[in-house]
């Protein structure tokens, strides 16, 4: 199960990365969390065979309804994006409970995958009983896509955040970092960077810390995305530009053949020194960084430029 979660609007961006994730997994079970939409979303939800829920259907959740009553001092940033950044977890914990299930894959709106759950289904990480995600360093991960192997952990995780003042480390970046700090068999890696050791070639190293084991890659060398290698080839979100024309046209250029170039500060590995091309490991058109003589796809891919149509396989496959 593939669940993506929607509080206040809904981006138009999300149609992309769940048509992108039916193209990968055309047996997957899609969720859509929600808070109203439209007759044309439901359409496409129609077409693309996702099920709908209301997240209003969700709101006698006693932890949900903890969180969202405390003070938060970065609520009113963009609508709530921080505040419900933390929030979808909470949202996702609630719907499990209800729903009975135990194990689901967590995507953010603007995340492209590439790799069916079949390919992942018997790695050791996937089935971990944790939140598994992407570190870029030891104090925040990137979670753009999180494997929940447990409810468990999303409880205790969720129970974490309550239990911790609202001005602290008030994202979710940083709480799930904090949190693998206070309960590291309750959080894991998703691999991200290409093995250096060639006497090691399916295993690779943490970001988060030198101390952790060693990384098992799954079959077919899958590596997933924090921010790093989507903000290289597409850009950062245009809101976020120090050019006001910029900002207003929602402009970027990044693209697979013509990376934009940006680095993100956060993040030890540096995306630009890899090369990049197109391969199809499961039958569709992946990204792929060549390091070390090797070709890696990515699971997914996080386009922090909300311009997720020129990351579509069908895109990719004429580039």
């Amino acid at each position: 199960m593939i669940v993506w979660v929607a509080l206040g609007r809904l981006p138009a961006h999300t149609r992309s990365s769940i048509a992108q994730a039916r193209l990968a997994d055309p047996s997957a079970l899609l969720v859509l969390l929600h808070e109203g939409i439209d007759e044309r979303w439901r359409r496409f939800a129609g077409a693309a065979r996702v099920a709908l829920h209301d997240v209003g259907s969700l709101a006698s959740d006693r932890r949900l309804r903890a969180f969202y009553d405390r003070p938060d001092d970065r609520a009113g940033f963009r609508g709530g994006f921080w505040l419900h950044s933390t929030g979808r977890f909470f949202v996702l914990r609630a719907f499990m409970e209800r729903e009975g299930v135990e194990a689901v894959t967590h995507l953010e709106n603007d995340v492209m995958s590439y790799a069916p759950e079949a390919a992942l289904a018997d790695w050791g990480p996937w089935r971990a009983p944790a939140l598994s995600t992407v570190f870029e360093n030891g104090t925040r991960a990137v979670p753009g896509v999180v494997r929940v192997g447990s409810r468990r952990s999303l409880d205790a995780f969720t129970d974490f955040v309550l239990a911790t003042p609202g001005t602290t480390a008030a994202d979710d970046m940083h709480r799930l970092a904090a949190f693998r700090h206070e309960a590291p068999a309750l959080v894991g890696d998703l691999p991200t960077l290409p093995p250096a050791d060639p006497g090691q070639p399916g295993q690779t190293s943490s970001l988060y810390s030198r101390d952790v084991p060693k990384i098992d890659l799954p079959a077919g060398g899958w590596l997933f995305d924090g921010a790093r290698f989507g903000q290289y080839l597409g850009g950062i979100d245009p809101r976020n530009s120090r050019r006001i024309l910029e900002r207003w046209l929602a402009w970027q250029r990044g693209t697979l053949a013509r990376p934009s170039g940006f680095r993100n500060e956060s993040c030890v590995d540096a995306a630009s020194q890899y090369e990049y091309c197109v391969t199809m490991p499961s039958g569709i058109a992946a990204p792929t960084l060549i390091a070390h003589g090797r070709r890696f796809p990515l699971a997914t891919l996080h386009v922090h430029s909300k311009k997720l149509d020129r990351f579509a396989s069908a895109r990719l496959a004429g580039a």
